[in-house]
């Protein structure tokens, strides 16, 4: 029997609510998948290159022209069909078609940043610098006025924060575990210069700049998916418990 002075207990959990929303948030952030996808494919797209040119190179001074012309045909059929898959409008609707399948089972889900449209202008504009930067970085390169050990540590001063300005133009959207991804290339590139015995000439360089920037981006994403997957997780048993709850009634 209950009592006229006790007071009606509210049978609906109003914490569900908050964790189905945090969790969801979570998820839809951390959904990574295409960006590791993308960053192993053009990592195996430099190596491929990279072995091609490095093997023509072989052969030719070997003597076996044949065999070092056939690599150089392959290598600039493999570049073409790259800046074919990055420049090309119909290659980049293929491209993230395939990126997006993986998620295929679980839906779309966005999460719409405001700062994308707000600063518009000011994305277009670091936009630009960043080619600058990465433009001039070559030309000095080329001309001797940067020695190819320096190349990523230098990248590190404009790709560093333009790694971390996209972070911030996207957010809400973007995650925190993706701030790992421009952290470690800045360790990589105090690393370089702290005059630890690594090399850093010839061949070196171009995996120290290449390598970095796709390894730890790889790495971040990783994490990212795998904290997506967690948070999946998470989220079907909150909403599932949520949805055995009794709604109260006004």
């Amino acid at each position: 029997m209950t009592s006229e002075h006790q007071k009606p207990t509210n049978p609906f959990d109003f914490s569900q609510l908050y964790e189905t929303i945090r969790w969801g948030r979570t998820y839809a952030q951390n959904r990574s998948l295409p960006v590791l996808v993308y960053l192993i494919a053009y990592g195996g797209f430099f190596l491929l290159l990279f072995g091609l040119a490095r093997g023509g190179g072989i052969a030719a001074k070997a003597g076996y022209p044949v065999l070092g012309t056939v690599a150089m045909v392959i290598f600039f059929v493999v570049y073409l069909l790259m800046m074919y898959l990055v420049m090309s409008k119909r290659g980049r609707r293929w491209v993230e078609a395939q990126l997006q399948r993986p998620y295929a089972r679980e839906g779309s889900v966005r999460i719409d940043s405001n700062r994308k449209l707000k600063f518009a202008r000011l994305g277009y504009v670091v936009g630009m610098v960043f080619g600058a930067c990465v433009v001039g970085e070559v030309l000095l390169g080329l001309f001797g006025y940067l020695p190819i050990s320096l190349m990523q540590p230098v990248s590190a001063l404009y790709c560093v924060p333009f790694m971390v300005f996209l972070w911030w133009w996207q957010r809400p959207a973007s995650t925190w575990v993706m701030l790992l991804w421009p952290a470690l290339y800045a360790v990589h590139a105090l690393v370089l210069i702290s005059g630890l015995p690594i090399p850093t000439d010839g061949s070196w360089a171009m995996l120290h700049s290449v390598g970095a920037i796709c390894g730890y981006g790889i790495l971040a994403a990783g994490l990212s998916h795998l904290y997506s997957r967690y948070a999946l997780r998470r989220l079907q048993r909150v909403s599932h418990i949520a949805a055995d709850e009794e709604i109260p009634q006004p």
